[in-house]
Formats: C-alpha cells, sequence, structure tokens
C-alpha cells in the first residue's frame, strides 16, 4: 500500500515539485525500511548491530557510498534486503537527481521567458521596451544613484519573447506582459519596489501615451494600499498628454518632445551648453541636483546662500519650489517658507543635511 502511495505521488503528471518531495519522501520509507530489514537479519550473528547502524547502513547503501563499516553476511540479509537495497537506491537516486535538474530547468526557463514571479525588493520596474539599449541605459543610471546602487531590475514588457543576452549579463529580469494588466505588476513584484518607471513604448506613436496612462493609472491604483509605495515617473511623447498624465497621479512627468528643441537652441546661443547639461542629469560624474525638504531657520534666500557658501561641504542652493513652482534663483530677500522644497546642487544629498544641522545649531 505504501509503495503504491508513493508511485502514484511520483506520477509523471505531477509537477517536479510535488515529485521531489514524493522522491524524498520514498527514500526515507525505503531508509526505514531497509534499515529494520537488515537489524532483523544480522542482529543474530551480531549482537553489538544496533537499529541506529542499521539505518546508516540502509542509507548509505542506496546512496552507492559503501563505507564497509557494516555489511550483511547472512543469506536474507545480502539477498532480501542488502540486494533489493543496491538497486532501488540506485535507480531512486538517479530519479531524484532527474527531478533535481527538471526543476532547476524550469525554473530557468520560466524566468528567461518571462514567467517567472519575482521576490525581489527595494528595486526597479521598468514598463514598455522601446529598445534594449534604452532600458539598459536607465537601469545604469539609477544604479548609479545613491538610492539604487546595486539594487535589481525589472522589465515588464509583451513585445520580447524572451529575455536579451544584454539584459541577463546587466542582471534585468523579464516578466512578459502588459503593464496595463494586474497580474505582470504582482510578477514583477510591485508591492516592494522602490521606484517605477514608465517609458514610451514607441515614442514615434502617438498611442504610447495612452497606453503609459494606462499602465501609470493601475499603479497608482494598485500602490494606494501598499505601506511603502514605489515613487512612479512617466515618459511623455507630447507635452500636450501632461495634464492626462497627471490625472494618473504619477509623482513625475518626463516629456520626449520639447526638450531637446530647447537644448539646441541653447546650444547655439551657448556653445558648449550641452556639456553643462550632460554633467547635470547623471549621477555618473559630478554634483547632482536635487530637491529636498528642509527645517532650515527663517532667513532670506541670500543669507542661507552665503552660508551654503562657508560652508565645507561643496553644495550650493540654486532655487526653490513653492506650490509646486520652481523658481531658480529666487529673489535675495524672499525668505524661505517651512513648506517650501529647495533645488540644490551637491556631491550627495548628505552634505545639505550637514549643512543644515550645521545652521540650525547656530542659530
Amino acid at each position: 500500500m505504501i509503495f503504491l502511495i508513493i508511485k502514484r505521488l511520483m506520477a509523471k503528471n505531477h509537477r517536479p515539485s510535488i515529485r521531489l518531495v514524493s522522491g524524498l519522501c520514498a527514500s526515507l520509507v525505503m531508509n526505514l525500511l531497509f534499515g529494520a530489514g537488515f537489524y532483523f537479519a544480522e542482529s543474530g550473528v551480531n549482537p553489538d548491530l544496533t537499529f541506529a547502524d542499521s539505518i546508516w547502513w540502509a542509507m548509505v547503501t542506496m546512496t552507492t557510498v559503501g563505507y564497509g563499516d557494516f555489511y550483511p553476511v547472512t543469506w536474507i540479509g545480502r539477498f532480501l534486503v542488502g540486494y533489493p537495497c543496491f538497486i532501488l537506491g540506485i535507480g531512486l537516486i538517479g530519479y531524484l537527481l532527474g527531478t533535481t535538474a527538471e526543476i532547476v530547468l524550469e525554473v530557468f526557463t520560466k524566468r528567461k521567458k518571462g514567467l517567472a514571479t519575482m521576490k525581489f525588493k527595494n528595486h526597479l520596474i521598468v514598463c514598455h521596451c522601446p529598445s534594449v539599449n534604452k532600458v539598459i541605459n536607465v537601469v545604469q543610471e539609477y544604479r548609479a544613484s545613491n538610492d539604487g546602487i546595486d539594487h535589481p531590475a525589472v522589465v515588464i514588457c509583451n513585445n520580447l519573447e524572451e529575455c536579451p543576452a544584454e539584459f541577463t549579463e546587466k542582471d534585468i529580469q523579464l516578466v512578459k506582459g502588459v503593464s496595463a494588466m494586474e497580474d505582470p505588476l504582482e510578477r514583477a513584484a510591485l508591492k516592494s519596489a522602490s521606484g517605477v518607471i514608465v517609458l514610451a513604448e514607441d515614442p514615434l506613436h502617438r498611442q504610447s501615451d495612452s497606453q503609459s496612462f494606462a499602465a501609470a493609472s493601475l499603479v497608482n491604483h494598485l500602490r494606494q494600499s501598499f505601506e511603502n509605495p514605489p515613487h512612479l515617473i512617466v515618459e511623455v511623447v507630447e507635452r500636450k498628454n501632461i495634464p492626462m498624465m497627471e490625472r494618473a497621479g504619477v509623482d513625475g512627468i518626463v516629456p520626449i518632445s520639447g526638450f531637446s528643441e530647447r537644448l539646441l537652441v541653447q546650444e547655439l546661443v551657448n556653445p558648449g551648453i550641452r556639456k553643462v547639461f550632460d554633467q547635470l542629469v547623471t549621477y555618473h560624474e559630478g554634483s547632482e541636483l536635487y530637491i529636498l525638504d528642509h527645517k532650515l531657520p527663517a532667513k532670506s534666500f541670500a543669507k542661507i546662500q552665503i552660508a551654503a557658501i562657508k560652508h565645507p561641504n561643496d553644495l550650493m542652493i540654486l532655487g526653490r519650489i513653492r506650490g509646486g513652482n520652481a523658481l531658480i534663483p529666487p529673489p535675495k530677500s524672499e525668505v524661505v517658507e517651512p513648506a517650501d522644497k529647495l533645488i540644490i546642487l551637491a556631491g550627495d544629498r548628505s552634505d545639505f543635511f550637514e549643512f543644515q544641522q550645521s545652521l540650525i545649531t547656530s542659530a
């Protein structure tokens, strides 16, 4: 009866994981049965033999280790216990190894095809893949920041049949599916992500904004119930669609059109300005722009800017955001308000916090 139950559990129509557990249970049962058989067959001629010794013999025999510290000498022990233990043990070991290899292959195939469920935390999710190189550049830029260093990255898209080799080399995982559906977002571990970037699926097609809006709206809806909701940034093809994207509840919007045109004119009027922008918008070199809340005492911007210049840390206070409107630079006599967000240029945001603490202490 026991072997019949084990046989059914180990049938090929079961999942590999179930068959592996069944095989391990079968190994335990056989280990006990052969150990008991060895003990009753050999204890009469070997008074020092214990039941634990018999279980040990059965295990080393089934695994083909064969230390030789115990061995059968009776006819029953050799041919009715030892011989079946050899044959069944070798077969069971082969079965377990094959099932384990099948599980490993299944996991690898699922991950390569984008069908696996991610178990990451504090990772970046990128929705849509307009091009492999663009996704890699976004992920590498994120990892270059202090917030994303060494963090995993997951791409949700439906236009790739399997995870590209370039993604694998950069430790970027694929989840196949439509970003505007709940299942792919759950498989990408949205609940434990630190940030979501929705790229325009096709930067040359206006319809991309509608797809991005659908994905962003669903992400925003789902994250409302999260204890630590991820930040949500969306790329927009046409600037006229920015109000629509704002209604999706996103944290930030980056338009594709318009920026390059403005930069072209800036480069024409001020040759070399492009290199300045390159340095400001990358985490790979130089100082970075930060928008930070503050606890500074009520002083004019001129006094705070002078204090920042005198501070040992390399930082500058460029402007403020008040009521959602940015101003660079603000009037020198304008007083910093508690609700203002400050626009900082610094090597690291910790440089500002050290400056802030010194200003509070001296106030």
